[in-house]
């Protein structure tokens, strides 16, 4: 893609964004991602096996089905002592925050602060939800850094962020000389 075709596609990014809350901002860089890198290959898992050993091949459905094996997986078999819990919650010592902690948290977030946190980013990590990963980020910082400051500064002013920003994409990864079809073989990774 040469300069005039992603100056094109950043424009249309712009002028979506520009039409957008910050809520469907996302939505406008799944665009910009889907013009930027229009021949992106995705590995899809076909097919997977049920629990009765039946197969599965519709996308949703295989989704659906790692969802329900992750969540067994990861859901706690103990059930937490709530009388414990609540003991301890009322009689640890947090530390505190000062006056000029609390006025440098609160303080809008500054350019030099997000280019500092992206040059800590480590690139070769899977993109967001979005699409967009770290080598994106820092080939486009210039341009899309005000934008972002924008969103999150009108995320801190509502106090919320929106949900597409509370989501994450779980990539299953196969382990190696592991069969494809069952749900255990493969490795979480967001």
């Amino acid at each position: 893609m040469g300069k005039t075709d992603k100056n094109k596609a950043i424009l249309q990014f712009d002028q979506r964004k520009s039409q957008n809350s910050a809520g469907d901002r996302a939505v406008a860089g799944v665009v910009l991602v889907n013009l930027l890198c229009p021949n992106r290959e995705k590995d899809t898992i076909m097919v997977v096996q049920a629990e009765d050993g039946s197969e599965i091949t519709d996308p949703k459905h295989i989704a659906n089905r790692f969802c329900m094996y992750y969540e067994a997986l990861y859901t706690s078999k103990i059930a937490p002592n709530q009388e414990e819990a609540l003991d301890y919650l009322l009689h640890i010592e947090l530390p505190g925050l000062t006056a000029a902690d609390i006025e440098s948290f609160m303080a809008p977030l500054s350019l030099g602060e997000m280019s500092r946190a992206q040059e800590g980013m480590a690139e070769g990590t899977p993109p967001g939800p979005v699409g967009l990963t770290v080598r994106f980020y820092k080939g486009f910082k210039d341009i899309l850094f005000p934008h972002l400051r924008a969103v999150y500064a009108e995320m801190a002013e509502a106090g919320v962020m929106p949900p597409s920003m509370r989501e994450a994409m779980l990539i299953a990864l196969l382990k190696p000389g592991k069969l494809p079809t069952q749900c255990s073989p493969y490795s979480p990774f967001d």
